[in-house]
């Protein structure tokens, strides 16, 4: 993948200079990033990353941390929420900091020694802790206000595809406002919208996996809803990309991967590199909405929710035909983004059954299912 290369040399607690060669935006920003890397190296970066430990967190804190940054890591739980984020940067680099959303001093005390801010909070359903307007707009008002008196010089804000105050699902809604709220206090945010993100331990591959292999039915519904979904990794190479490119301020882009597909073809995929045959039932809207309702409020990790029902209903979750900023205005091309396809495998093939784990793809195999393969 394609990366920005730069030399980096101390100018000042906030100010760093670089070799980069970003002639007007120099004497309006003074910061500018190192991603070259390399053991104890300087990025001239001090990050604070809220959401740092969530699916996206981990893969943006061990980017910063390999290019020789400062992240500080706000948590609000325990210590192991944060420990597997301390390795990822050299001795005493990344820092955790308690936080609480709803006290203004702690979330000060994140940001104040801090040049970047990246807010990567966000929920796929309410929860009687926290609602959506508690983590989506009231959040990120937090966060901007204190970002703002600190005088942090960039922020970049990890919104979603379909983004609007005037959508009918609540969860693109509160991220429309989101979106309001951060370019009324900080207009010079950077703010990302990426459609379904995939990976180990997400939520969207994973989700279909555990159903195929331990549901007695393989439930699904709005089987012609599209999604462009993006492998987790792409995203924080862009949203590294946004940061060091001082073009991208004040700047919306809309980010997805190299293909479209139905949700009834994620779901075969899913069936086919799982090497499973479940019995597929599609069930209304309706009666699967109703389902999760009555069941998320029991369930920790509710598989269907009705915000996430919702979500899908109110359109495709795609990057817009008429988009004008794109992955590939990130220094990305189409060829640079995983196949969906290929990464897959790697971590839904724990869903196999013990018979068939280390089965190779069908398509190398010449056969459609391991008993097509048996009866050869």
């Amino acid at each position: 993948m394609k990366r920005v290369a730069a030399q980096a040399s101390f100018a000042g607690p906030r100010s760093i200079a670089t070799s980069l060669s970003w002639e007007g935006a120099a004497g309006v920003r003074g910061l500018h990033v190192n991603l070259q890397g390399g053991r104890s190296s300087v990025s001239g970066v001090v990050a604070t990353v809220f959401g740092c430990t969530g699916f996206l967190g981990r893969f943006v804190v061990n980017r910063l941390g390999k290019i020789g940054s400062q992240v500080i890591v706000p948590y609000r739980g325990e210590e192991s929420a944060f420990r597997h984020l301390k390795v990822m940067g050299d001795l005493g680099q990344i820092a955790p900091v308690w936080f609480d959303l709803r006290d203004k001093e702690t979330v000060r005390r994140a940001v104040q020694y801090s040049n970047v801010v990246i807010n990567l909070l966000g929920k796929r359903w309410e929860t009687r802790n926290f609602s959506f307007d508690d983590v989506h707009p009231e959040a990120t008002r937090t966060i901007a206000e204190a970002a703002k008196e600190a005088g942090v010089e960039r922020f970049i804000q990890v919104s979603a595809a379909g983004a609007d105050v005037n959508s009918p699902s609540a969860f693109a809604r509160s991220k429309g406002e989101s979106e309001k709220v951060l370019r009324e206090i900080f207009p010079d945010a950077t703010i990302l919208r990426p459609t379904v993100l995939y990976g180990a331990r997400d939520n969207f591959l994973v989700k279909w996996g555990m159903i195929a292999r331990y549901w007695p039915a393989f439930v699904r519904t709005l089987k012609d809803t599209k999604f462009q979904p993006l492998y987790v990794a792409d995203m924080a190479t862009a949203l590294m990309n946004a940061l060091a490119d001082p073009e991208t301020a004040g700047k919306t882009y809309e980010l997805g991967g190299p293909k479209v597909y139905t949700l009834e073809e994620i779901t075969e995929l899913v069936t086919r590199l799982t090497f499973l045959e479940p019995s597929v039932v599609d069930v209304p809207f309706p009666a699967l909405r109703a389902f999760a309702q009555v069941t998320q409020p029991f369930l920790r990790k509710p598989r269907f929710t009705v915000e996430e029902l919702d979500y899908w209903k109110s359109g495709d979750v795609v990057v817009p035909e008429n988009a004008p900023l794109t992955i590939n205005n990130l220094n990305f091309s189409t060829e640079d983004l995983t196949v969906l396809e290929k990464e897959a495998v790697n971590f839904l093939r724990l869903y196999r059954k013990p018979a068939t784990m280390n089965l190779i793809l069908e398509d190398q195999l010449d056969v459609k299912s391991p008993r097509a393969r048996a009866s050869r």
